[in-house]
């Protein structure tokens, strides 16, 4: 099977992020133990491990995020 037209979604699919139809289809080929794609999952969440590690985590000031989130509800 050829599945690298997967390999753009890996991160997302980490993430919890991937389109669900993307999402599924990951989820299917991993079940049918694909190696490649095994391991480039592996890399994906390591990818996404280091990411996170190199900012800071911080805590929206409380004005802030309300006038945010007030702006995507009217969205």
């Amino acid at each position: 099977m050829d599945c690298r037209h997967l390999d753009d979604y890996y991160e997302l699919y980490v993430l919890g992020a991937a389109d669900s139809d993307v999402a599924q289809e990951i989820s299917r080929h991993l079940d049918q133990g694909c190696v490649s794609c095994t391991s480039r999952l592996r890399e994906a969440a390591l990818n996404v491990y280091f990411v996170s590690t190199l900012v800071p985590s911080s805590r929206p000031n409380p004005k802030i995020r309300a006038r945010l989130l007030a702006r995507m509800r009217k969205k």
